[in-house]
């Protein structure tokens, strides 16, 4: 009995040793393969091609296109003689560079033959009046005459009347007091003024000089507003996305505007109007740009100064990459969250130094790549490796 006991306690121990023996051969052989399944993983990561990629997102951009120009006065006026005469007197600030007020007198001209004119002009008015009124009298005695001798039968005709003497005394009277006002006009015309605030650019008569009518006297330049013309091409209009055309008002479009020798001469200006025609020659559409009192800057806008103007577009929500994430047929590349490549056309507004803006791919952030390659395929599986934006 004794024996059979010692039997079966050493039969269950062997057993007890096969299976524990087993079970730590089994939890070897899983560990062994969980290790290798690791290392096959890590060695399919390591001989994945690495690519560069940048996390953008979308924000508010506005493309800035930069446009040259001549500097012009808004007025530029060849000032002409209305009357003819002999000059009798010059103003002392009537000379290149001096600036003129509006209505400041430059020169007279010898007024005594729009005097003697308007003495005349001013005899006839009076002699018109006269006659005017003595046809009223003869009117109404005409009248009263043709009440007088009804009964006999006499009709009442315009003529009987006077009517028509009584219409020529008062076109002649018309006539008479325009001839008047003419000579107004031409005597306060030997009287030469300033048509505008104006910086004298030429002179062109001296004292003692004849002028005829329309002789050139001088020639001047408004100095109330400069004017400079940026013609655009048709893409810097798509990239400045404006839709409008005319005229804008003041505000409404703000520019910067500088020397193309100089970018620390520097003025504030706006945008005036747009022009709604395309020229011919050039093929281009322009904007006017202008900037108030040239002249009273710290440092003065002159005219015929070629400037450079900054025009900022219409803000947009666009995406901001570096020019190379753009491929050559003109796709971008990103890489989605299991490391496969994507590709989506790039809609582009406008670029702007090594920078392109284009519309938003999606709502979220994107790694986009930045250097595509031509051998890129929709879903290659790739490392990606974030880079700086530049």
């Amino acid at each position: 009995m004794k024996f059979k006991l010692i039997s079966v306690i050493m039969s269950v121990s062997a057993f007890c040793c096969v299976l524990m023996y087993n079970k730590a051969h089994s939890v070897t052989d899983t560990s062994e393969k969980m290790h290798q399944l690791m290392e096959q993983s890590i060695s399919e990561q390591s001989n994945l091609p690495q690519i560069g990629v940048i996390d953008v997102n979308a924000d508010i951009y506005r493309a800035t296109v930069t446009g040259l120009g001549e500097v012009t006065p808004r007025f530029k006026l060849n000032l002409t003689s209305d009357v003819s005469g002999k000059v009798v007197s010059l103003s002392d600030k009537f000379k290149s560079g001096q600036l003129l007020k509006k209505g400041e007198i430059l020169a007279t001209i010898e007024d005594s033959t729009y005097q003697t004119q308007l003495a005349q002009a001013k005899a006839q008015v009076a002699q018109a009046e006269l006659e005017l009124e003595e046809e009223k009298r003869q009117g109404e005695v005409a009248y009263q005459e043709w009440l007088l001798g009804k009964e006999g039968g006499q009709k009442a005709t315009s003529l009987v009347l006077r009517k028509p003497q009584l219409a020529a005394a008062k076109a002649n009277l018309a006539y008479a007091q325009q001839a008047l006002k003419k000579a107004q006009v031409a005597l306060d015309n030997t009287v030469i003024k300033a048509p505008f605030d104006a910086l004298v650019v030429e002179r062109n008569i001296q004292p003692g000089s004849y002028l005829s009518a329309n002789s050139s006297i001088g020639l001047l330049y408004d100095i109330e507003r400069a004017e400079i013309e940026i013609p655009l091409s048709e893409r810097q209009w798509q990239e400045l996305n404006v839709k409008v055309s005319g005229e804008l008002k003041r505000d409404v479009w703000p520019v910067g505007v500088e020397l193309t020798n100089n970018d620390l001469a520097q003025w504030r200006g706006y945008v005036s109007r747009i022009e709604s025609h395309i020229d011919s020659n050039t093929r281009q559409r322009s904007v006017i740009v202008v900037v108030e009192r040239p002249l009273e800057h710290n440092e003065p806008l002159f005219a015929g100064s070629f400037v450079k103007v900054t025009l900022q577009g219409v803000q947009e929500e666009l995406i901001k990459l570096p020019a190379s994430a753009i491929s050559q047929a003109g796709d971008v590349w990103f890489v989605d969250e299991q490391g496969q490549l994507h590709k989506q056309s790039a809609n582009k507004v406008f670029s702007q130094g090594s920078s392109v803006f284009v519309k938003p791919l999606t709502t979220q952030s994107l790694k986009i790549v930045k250097r595509p390659l031509s051998h890129f395929v929709e879903g290659m599986m790739v490392k990606a490796v974030e880079e700086a934006m530049l």
